[in-house]
C-alpha cells in the first residue's frame, strides 16, 4: 500500500512538473500570419444579417 501511494505521489509530481515546464518551450512561432494580407485577399464573403431586438420606449 505504501508503495502504491508513493508511486501515485511521484506520479502526480512527474505530471504536475513536466506540464509546467512544456509550455515555455518554443514559444516563437515559425511562421507569422499577416492579417492584413488575409483581410485583403478574401472575397466573395456573405454579408452578416443582425435583427435588432432591442425595445424602443
Amino acid at each position: 500500500m505504501r508503495t502504491l501511494f508513493g508511486i501515485s505521489i511521484i506520479a502526480v509530481a512527474l505530471v504536475i512538473t513536466s506540464w509546467s515546464v512544456e509550455p515555455t518551450v518554443g514559444k516563437t512561432p515559425t511562421v507569422s500570419v499577416d492579417p492584413l494580407g488575409l483581410m485583403a485577399s478574401t472575397t466573395n464573403l456573405p454579408q452578416a444579417h443582425y435583427k435588432d431586438y432591442s425595445t424602443i420606449y
